[in-house]
């Protein structure tokens, strides 16, 4: 007999209306493929019951990536419902095309949203720390760029520096003064070597010494000898 709700023309397809069992697989069960009058294949529908297909939902455990199962989203399923259903899309006179089942289920829609949902929230997230990061990378090149800059004008002054002819003459006046002060201390050094050996000679005759100045080198030696 003609399915209800299809028009005089369309092919009879059977249901299955018998109980399914609980333990029971779920049979999808293709209608045969019959020749029109243009000599052509044309497929006719799949047929799947609506219990099966609620109790194939029921029982399908959704696999984690670690092996674990989510607990079983609990929805109820009458026949006939609208949450679990089997249609087929779209139906070409071609000999290729194959008709094809979706199955929608409300209850999993949720759950997809939700993840979806989540998903999105995360996305935004990650797009806002990429931002924050563009940013602190662009003040660390500005940065550097600035010390670029900093350094090169420091060379520029230190070169400048140098060739100054001020400072170029302060340095050849210090080298003078340096040479003289290490010439000095040479004589002063000398001097007090050859006191100290003076005094050393008149204190072991018993002479009495005495130091006054005088002479251009800024000491000179005047004895007298008293004797006992």
């Amino acid at each position: 007999d003609p399915s209800p709700g299809l028009g005089t023309g369309s092919p009879s397809v059977p249901v299955n209306t018998e109980p399914l069992r609980a333990d029971e697989e779920p049979v999808l069960q293709p209608a045969e493929v019959k020749a029109n009058s243009g000599g052509s294949f044309k497929p006719e529908l799949f047929v799947v019951h609506p219990e099966s297909v609620a109790a194939r939902m029921k029982n399908r455990k959704c696999k984690t990536r670690g092996g674990s199962s989510r607990p079983h989203v609990k929805r109820n399923l009458a026949s006939g419902s609208s949450i679990s259903h089997a249609t087929r899309a779209m139906t070409s006179t071609s000999k290729d095309d194959v008709p094809f089942l979706t199955v929608s289920d409300d209850a999993e829609a949720v759950v997809d949203n939700a993840v979806n949902m989540r998903s999105c929230e995360l996305l935004e997230v990650i797009k806002k720390l990429k931002g924050e990061c563009d940013v602190i990378k662009e003040r660390e090149r500005a940065r550097e760029e600035e010390s670029g800059s900093l350094q090169v004008k420091c060379e520029v002054a230190m070169s400048d520096f140098e060739k100054n002819p001020t400072v170029i003459a302060l340095r050849e006046k210090i080298s003078t003064l340096s040479t003289k002060v290490k010439e000095n201390k040479g004589n002063l050094d000398r001097m007090m070597l050859e006191s100290q050996k003076g005094l050393t000679k008149e204190a072991s005759t018993g002479g009495d010494i005495r130091l006054e100045p005088g002479t251009e080198d800024g000491v000179a030696f005047r004895e007298e000898a008293t004797r006992a």
